[in-house]
């Protein structure tokens, strides 16, 4: 959406993701005062696009979830035009890149499963800055650059809200499934871990994600 109000009426933006849920929900919220976007269920390892056809593209947060990729990254270079850039994020470890999350997987390790714990933490698996620039130019991008973006990310730790800020993540069964008690414990201790960034009713706690910069 961001993307489509920079680009303007004129321009031309195309929104792709596996899930078709988030697909719905994204055209849902789209602002009708922008340029149109076309939303496609696809695979990123497969992009459904032909060569050339972007001057830029942008993956939020996804680059870590895909099995193969190596190809996904050759995917989106082959979609750039020439001189085209690509950037795409993803978090840095949650030690000591999300504090927050790595609270989420003490408590859900002791009050859930193990399980749920280590789902918890798949989002941080491509945090090596290394990794991201070995990837980028095996895939043939050039002028790789990595920056580390930091922001504070407000929680507010109250059962209700702990389980709507899980809801369809992978572990939210896990979290779904725990009396009432045993999730009052866990926001209790998760408060304590917290205690810290505590910011009024709410508490404000840093995150860190990576930002690969690349150009075809």
């Amino acid at each position: 959406r961001l993307a489509a109000e920079r680009a303007g009426p004129a321009g031309k933006v195309a929104g792709l993701d596996l899930n078709a849920g988030m697909i719905a929900m994204a055209r849902a919220n789209t602002p009708k005062d922008t340029a149109p976007v076309e939303w496609k269920q696809g695979d990123a390892q497969a992009l459904p696009f032909g060569d050339g056809a972007f001057d830029r593209v942008y993956c939020q947060q996804g680059l870590q979830f895909f099995p193969d990729k190596p190809r996904a990254l050759r995917e989106m270079r082959r979609v750039l035009s020439s001189g085209g850039m690509a950037a795409i994020s993803t978090w840095r470890p949650a030690d000591p890149g999300s504090l927050y999350n790595l609270a989420l997987a003490e408590v859900l390790e002791k009050y859930a499963d193990a399980t749920a714990a280590r789902l918890s933490l798949m989002p941080f698996t491509l945090g090596d800055p290394s990794t991201l620039r070995r990837l980028a130019g095996d895939a043939g991008f050039e002028a790789v650059e990595v920056d580390t973006a930091v922001f504070v990310r407000r929680v507010e730790l109250t059962q209700k809200w702990l389980l709507e800020d899980t809801a369809g993540l992978p572990y939210s069964d896990a979290v779904a499934r725990m009396s009432p008690a045993g999730l009052e414990e866990m926001t209790r201790e998760l408060e304590s871990k917290l205690k810290p960034y505590r910011d009024g009713d709410a508490f404000g706690v840093p995150m860190e994600t990576h930002i690969l910069i690349v150009n075809r």
